[in-house]
């Protein structure tokens, strides 16, 4: 059986191709997954989750897909923060 040579994946640095001449780092990419995200972020897909709900973190949905711009990652890491990234509880005396 014939092994097929590996495509380069864009998304990690380390799995570029080597061909390149360049020193210069690879832009970074403009839309992440949720999963990407919250790896980014060192966080936990559900408290990425309750960001997103709080629109503490803006969102794009393109298809079925619900991304998040690069941009917004690095506007939320530099913002300072102290609250908790739990959901808000709701009274029951509605």
């Amino acid at each position: 059986m014939e092994m097929t040579p590996m495509k380069s994946c864009r998304t990690y640095a380390h799995h570029s191709a080597t061909s390149s001449t360049e020193t210069s780092p690879a832009p970074p990419r403009l839309l992440y997954s949720r999963k990407e995200c919250a790896y980014q972020l060192s966080l936990s897909m559900r408290a990425l989750d309750y960001l997103i709900a709080a629109g503490r973190l803006r969102t794009r949905k393109i298809g079925g897909r619900i991304l998040i711009a690069h941009d917004e990652l690095i506007r939320f890491s530099r913002a300072d923060r102290s609250e908790p990234m739990t959901p808000e509880r709701v009274s029951a005396a509605a």
